[in-house]
């Protein structure tokens, strides 16, 4: 018998019998034939020019393609979809290469395809679906802001329409350095000079002439100055330094890479100050106050901003999760001029004076609706300074009102009462007056233009500075009757209680709170209520506390921690139970 299994090696009719020898008694037999059609599968292209038309103008398209394997002069079909049916809107014949052409008139989305009909051995076939898009017959500005610049470093932005309708663009009012393209509405160049420029935009569309016209104000800062002394963070348990040089610097626990190291299960820590990178250009770190899922986020001198470590929230800007072991950019295209990185969620000022919060927000942290994306808190533009912590938030404007939100069980947003807010409510009674906050997990400070000092909230240790612990503070309650005050800073881990200090005009430091470790400065376990002054020197030119220890620079450069270093976050090379007496910080 013939092979059973044998199929045609091309299109066209095969016929195939069966025979039987003879075998003894038996004679030799054949069946019938039987006639085997084999056909031959048919591909086809289709592409629309032009992709775009105006809504409601009639425009011609022109429809081309090619069928493969295919009969010179085979009519093919050209169809629209018309609801959910496809209906025909013209035919085209195949020339001697398999190609078609075929025009239709669009006045609006339209989308098309081409059947092939069956021909002898070749089968039937449908091409891929092609849309023309249908744009507003008076175009529409899909750009609405432009991303900010820095003088004297390359700046890049793309003016867009809605539906990418072919036109002109004409700008006006570029700063210097800038020019565009009036084919594509790209902006290049490198500015040189700071200020905000308000750009005349003008797109003119190619199929009508009609035209539409914006104004959009484009943002230019000088770079960022180089700190003149050293800036310190202190988180939860790891630290990290802007040195005058402009390298950064972190230590201190590495559970989530918070210090911008791969982890090291078996050593989850570096008591070492270490470089982050080689760049050689940050202006400011903010070291976030979780103990364990800690992250970081800086300034560089071109105003970027970098955020690195835990980011199961969000926190670093981005919706990737897990955590990230070097600086990865958070808020692109905007100037930032100060960060603040608290237990799950991120805050920044903006060199306009716009307010942005990102990251986790289930204690309303973020003072705003929404997710956890980066995202502008309220609409004003006058804000000056935020400071994110535990579960609220802090910040004060340009004109001296301080606003706080999230939760407030303590009355750490100082607004008398223990109601938790989600969105900024105002500290009213002592005026404008305010000029910096710094908040803990569930402590808040602030100085007021006149140098006196204020604490509220959480008072479980002496955390405000008072002199009575156990009775908490709902409203801004003023620490002693100093008013020299410079700077402050109040921080505390979650789980545990705060303490801050605040160095003065003299160059005194003073620290206060709740002291496990030693990090108010005097013995470990022994809570301090008041301010009470560290050692006898007159050169502290800042402070910065974290979880259970504290930094501070002195005018002449050197650096000094004390309170715990289980895990190296004194930054002296090596982890111990640390202790009161501060120490120098590795360079």
């Amino acid at each position: 018998m013939d092979r059973p299994d044998r199929r045609p090696a091309t299109a066209g009719v095969s016929y195939f019998r069966a025979v039987a020898a003879r075998r003894g008694a038996l004679k030799a037999a054949t069946s019938r034939a039987v006639a085997v059609v084999a056909q031959t599968k048919v591909a086809a292209t289709l592409a629309i020019s032009p992709s775009t038309v105006v809504t409601g103008v009639p425009t011609t398209v022109t429809l081309t393609g090619k069928v493969s394997p295919f009969a010179a002069g085979t009519r093919v079909v050209v169809q629209r979809l018309s609801g959910a049916t496809w209906v025909t809107q013209t035919t085209a014949i195949l020339n001697s290469s398999g190609a078609f052409t075929a025009t239709a008139t669009a006045s609006g989305t339209t989308t098309y395809r081409v059947v092939v009909p069956a021909s002898g051995v070749r089968l039937a076939t449908v091409s891929p679906a092609r849309t023309v898009s249908g744009v507003p017959a008076t175009p529409v500005f899909e750009t609405t802001t432009l991303p900010d610049g820095i003088e004297g470093k390359a700046y890049a932005a793309d003016l867009d329409m809605v539906g990418d309708p072919p036109g002109t663009w004409t700008i006006t009012g570029l700063p210097a350095g800038l020019s565009y393209s009036a084919s594509t509405g790209a902006i290049t160049g490198t500015p040189t000079a700071a200020g905000t420029a308000s750009l005349n935009v003008l797109f003119t569309q190619t199929a009508n002439g009609v035209g539409a016209g914006l104004v959009l104000d484009l943002r230019v800062d000088a770079p960022a100055t180089a700190p003149a002394q050293v800036r310190l963070s202190a988180g939860g348990q790891h630290g990290c330094r802007v040195n005058t040089d402009q390298t950064l610097d972190c230590w201190g626990y590495n559970f989530a890479e918070q210090i911008a190291q791969p982890l090291v299960l078996m050593t989850p820590y570096d008591a070492t100050p270490t470089q982050v990178g080689a760049a050689s250009d940050w202006v400011e770190v903010s070291s976030g106050g979780d103990s364990q899922w800690a992250h970081t986020c800086g300034i560089r001198a071109d105003r970027s901003l970098w955020c690195w470590g835990s980011n199961r929230d969000g926190e670093l800007g981005n919706a990737n999760g897990g955590t990230e072991d070097v600086p990865v950019r958070a808020g692109a295209g905007r100037n930032w001029a100060t960060v603040s990185s608290g237990f799950s969620h991120t805050c920044g000022v903006t060199t306009d004076g716009e307010l942005w919060c990102w990251g986790g927000g289930s204690f309303g942290q973020l003072g705003r609706p929404g997710g956890s994306a980066p995202a502008q808190v309220g609409v004003r533009s006058d804000w000056t300074s935020v400071s994110a912590s535990y579960t609220h938030t802090c910040a004060t404007t340009t004109g001296g009102e301080l606003w706080c939100w999230g939760f407030n069980p303590r009355g750490q947003l100082g607004d008398g009462s223990t109601d938790s807010s989600p969105t900024p409510v105002r500290e009213a009674t002592l005026g404008t007056s305010w000029a910096s906050v710094s908040v803990g997990a569930g402590t808040s400070c602030a100085l007021r233009t006149d140098a006196t000092l204020w604490c509220w909230g959480y008072n479980a240790h002496g955390e405000t500075g008072t002199g009575a612990a156990g009775t908490d503070r709902l409203a801004p309650t003023q620490v002693g009757t100093a008013s020299d005050w410079t700077q402050v800073s109040a921080t505390g881990s979650s789980g545990q209680g705060n303490h801050a200090c605040a160095v003065n005009t003299g160059g005194q430091l003073w620290c206060w709170g709740y002291n496990l470790s030693g990090e108010t400065g005097a013995d470990p376990g022994t809570d301090v209520l008041v301010p009470t002054r560290i050692g006898t020197d007159s050169d502290w030119a800042s402070v910065a506390t974290g979880g259970a220890m504290t930094y501070a620079a002195k005018t002449g450069g050197s650096q000094w921690a004390w309170g715990a270093n289980g895990y190296g976050q004194l930054g002296k090379g090596f982890a111990d139970i640390g202790g009161k007496t501060p120490v120098g910080l590795l360079p």
